[in-house]
């Protein structure tokens, strides 16, 4: 047993001794760090969801929402999205009848612009935004 204690001894002795060795800095050649810079973006959608409610993204890759969202003859049936980080992606709800008049959607964690019927995110980190569904018109 003290023979081969002694024979790794002297193997780290014979390995590491010439770096301990050295007094001047070592020159390294350029280092290219890589790093994911992707993160995922959820949607969730709720309130009064007809099945022609649905929340799209841009860039493309998001489509979400009713009953007939998963029928759509479009790739993107899903209700997430990765993204890159701090980039900013637009959030745009379609529903049955006029935006406003007939329905209105509430985001949470989503900035609205133009007439509130789309939202702009620029996520940090995994995101999960909520689109809140409310008719408001004459059609139930």
């Amino acid at each position: 047993m003290k023979a081969l204690a002694a024979a790794l001894l002297g193997a780290s002795v014979l390995v590491a001794g010439p770096a301990l060795a050295q007094d001047r800095p070592v020159d390294v050649s350029s280092v290219e760090v890589m790093a994911d810079t992707s993160v995922r973006l959820s949607v969730v959608v709720a309130g009064d969801v007809e099945a022609r409610t649905t929340i799209v993204s841009a860039p493309l890759g998001l489509t979400c929402g009713g009953a007939d969202f998963q029928y759509t003859p479009k790739e993107n049936r899903q209700c997430w999205l990765w993204v890159r980080r701090n980039r900013p992606v637009l959030l745009a709800a379609q529903g049955q009848g006029r935006y406003g008049v007939d329905w209105t959607v509430r985001w949470v964690g989503c900035e609205p612009i133009e007439n509130g019927s789309v939202c702009r995110v620029s996520p940090t980190a995994e995101t999960e935004v909520a689109a809140i569904v409310s008719r408001t018109g004459a059609n139930p």
